[in-house]
């Protein structure tokens, strides 16, 4: 009766009654995506644990010289924007199919050292000699050495390489022993760790940078010397970063902390760089040193990048193509242009820089 003679009660109710539905559907859904999500996280950190994929290899005998070796720039098209056409940039296609991202293959684990040493002949020898000399009077099985890798470079040296330092410490001494007359040994060593601070403030610069680390850190028990700073860059984001170069131990002490610099508390992380030349959009050197043909880093044509009116799905990367040319049996997407951050062939040469870099 009284919804006879108030009709707004009746839809008063029944606008109640919807509400309450939709509510229930609501928490249904969200139950439904909290669950989605427990089981993706699940996943992430079970793929932490999984084989990697291997990289290309961008440098060495299967690409012509001058194609590769090791600044970063935000993905996909000028304003920074993923292309959508290259579902697969970033991604390592294995020869038995699917596809994962390298950088996933990374997570929560450091890249192997290379510890390598290269051989020249001191005379005129042909460079398949050198082999043939090494592997005759040396016996690594004897020696209890590991050998990862032994090849002839471009430049006709050879080049060997071990699992640890003290191996190829002993390969370099049994080298130098029984083949010193004829051939000459270069260890290669291992850079120093470098680390970067984020936000720091105006009056902080790489000279007073260690004081005031030292002054206000004494928990991580630096001392004088430990810290070498090297430069200061600023981003888009305008915030001023200071780089520093660290030994391997002192890296240890402060990577994924956080130091008090002032009245600041400053993230400190890896820096890990490598270089792209803006001329031939191709990596290890840069511009003012470039020899070869200008090409566009959007679409890899013959031009600047000014002139570009590619659209993102004609993105076309330069290395990645040179490497799909040489390796046709793991092909890698191309579409994707050379600013992009999760291009195979960035992650390969950054995988190069971590491997030489004494952590």
């Amino acid at each position: 009766m009284l919804a006879t003679k108030f009709p707004n009660v009746s839809t008063l109710r029944n606008l109640i009654v919807k509400l309450h539905d939709c509510r229930d559907s609501e928490i249904a859904e969200i139950s439904k995506l909290e669950k989605q999500v427990t089981e993706l996280i699940a996943e992430l950190e079970g793929s932490t644990t999984a084989n990697e994929l291997g990289t290309p290899s961008i440098n060495g005998i299967h690409a012509p010289p001058g194609t590769v070796g090791m600044t970063l720039a935000p993905s996909g098209d000028k304003n920074g924007k993923h292309n959508p056409a290259c579902t697969d940039a970033g991604r390592v296609v294995p020869p038995g199919g699917g596809t994962r991202l390298y950088s996933e293959a990374l997570v929560g684990r450091m890249s192997k050292q290379h510890f390598q040493l290269t051989v020249k002949s001191k005379g005129s020898h042909p460079s398949d000699k050198i082999t043939e000399q090494i592997k005759t009077k040396i016996n690594p099985t004897e020696m209890q050495v590991g050998i990862n890798k032994i090849k002839l470079l471009n430049n006709g040296k050879e080049l060997i390489e071990t699992n640890s330092k003290p191996e190829i410490e002993a390969m370099e001494k049994e080298i130098n022993s029984k083949c010193g007359g004829d051939l000459e040994t270069t260890v290669h060593k291992l850079r120093k760790p470098r680390l970067v601070i984020y936000n720091i403030l105006e009056d902080i610069t790489t000279h007073n940078i260690e004081d005031i680390m030292l002054a206000q850190n004494a928990d991580l028990g630096l001392s004088k010397g430990d810290i070498d700073a090297k430069f200061i860059y600023v981003p888009k984001n305008k915030h001023r970063n200071l780089v520093l170069e660290v030994g391997a131990q002192t890296r240890k002490i402060k990577i994924k902390t956080k130091i008090k610099i002032g009245w600041q508390i400053c993230q400190i992380d890896d820096y890990v760089t490598v270089t792209r030349c803006f001329s031939c959009s191709r990596f290890n050197h840069r511009h003012h040193d470039c020899k070869g043909e200008e090409t566009c880093p959007l679409c890899a044509g013959s031009h600047n990048l000014k002139e570009c009116s590619a659209e993102p799905r004609s993105y076309k990367r330069i290395n990645c193509a040179t490497y799909n040319k040489y390796n046709p049996n793991k092909t890698i997407c191309t579409n994707h242009s050379s600013l992009d951050k999760k291009c195979p062939s960035l992650q390969a040469i950054m995988e190069r820089y971590r491997k030489s870099t004494n952590y």
